[in-house]
């Protein structure tokens, strides 16, 4: 099988995250493999923003070509528009790969503005058929759809003043934070509901989203976040080659990206 390892939550062109130029995560990129960035790779959240998301999308992408890799790009909220993948289904159906704004039907339900997607996503999926409310790929499509709707809030270039308006906005009231910690708790249990529902067959569901990089056990699935790119809580990569999957530190933080250990490993067949 094709080596393939799965990135997320880069977030290149964030004011708030670590990898500030593409070429920091080369000694990440394996050779003649695939890599599949899995969402929140650039910032695209503002129309503003969106050629410049583009073009670091082609950077990664470079990147990966000079290696003799092969980059596909998932979607994720804040960059809905980077491709018009927005899962892949890996070793004959036995890993499920999204970025995990799924789970919550508000996409960042401890953010101000996941009341105006929940409030989107509830019109779009009014709009569905009973039979499409049951396909995945329609669902993930509806629910990037529904966050596109930030970009009435967000009118403006990303800027280091415009994300710490909005920190500031998420700290009020004060025990808003505290919310994060409850979905933590919560979002494994969900993933494995979404494979259980639309990936019967999947053993393993790979997700970004939350920044919470970990591992889980639940119903018989295993749920592996990467976490991110940004300072807290910490990050991970996903390698699968020669039947097994393998979840790897990230090591670095202002210069080059390395692998770090392993801290888990499994064999894909049962």
């Amino acid at each position: 099988m094709h080596p393939i390892t799965i990135l997320s939550d880069l977030h290149v062109g964030h004011p708030f995250s670590i990898l500030r130029r593409p070429e920091q995560i080369a000694p990440l990129l394996p050779r003649d493999a695939t890599v599949v960035f899995n969402g929140d790779s650039v910032e695209m959240r503002s129309r503003l923003d969106r050629d410049t998301g583009q073009a670091r999308r082609e950077q990664l992408r470079e990147l990966c070509e000079a290696r003799g890799s092969r980059a596909i790009f998932l979607t994720g909220n804040h960059d809905p528009l980077v491709s018009d993948l927005h899962h892949i289904d890996l070793c004959d159906g036995k890993v499920l790969v999204t970025h995990g704004d799924i789970l919550f039907h508000e996409c960042s339900p401890w953010s101000h503005e996941g009341p105006h997607i929940g409030e989107e996503h509830t019109r779009l999926l009014g709009t569905l058929a009973e039979h499409e409310r049951k396909d995945l790929t329609i669902r993930l499509r509806i629910a990037k759809e529904a966050t596109r709707i930030t970009e009435k809030i967000y009118t403006a270039e990303q800027s280091f003043l415009s994300v710490l308006r909005n920190l500031v906005m998420e700290l009020i009231p004060p025990w808003r934070p505290l919310r994060i910690l409850g979905f933590w708790r919560q979002a494994p249990g969900l993933a494995a509901a979404i494979a259980r529902e639309f990936r019967p067959e999947a053993r393993f569901m790979i997700v970004g989203h939350l920044h919470h990089a970990g591992v889980w056990e639940v119903d018989g699935r295993t749920i592996i976040n990467t976490g991110s790119f940004f300072p807290f809580p910490g990050r991970r990569m996903v390698e699968i080659r020669d039947g097994r999957i393998e979840v790897r530190k990230i090591r670095g933080y202002l210069g080059d990206f390395h692998p770090g250990r392993v801290v888990y490993s499994a064999p894909l067949e049962r």
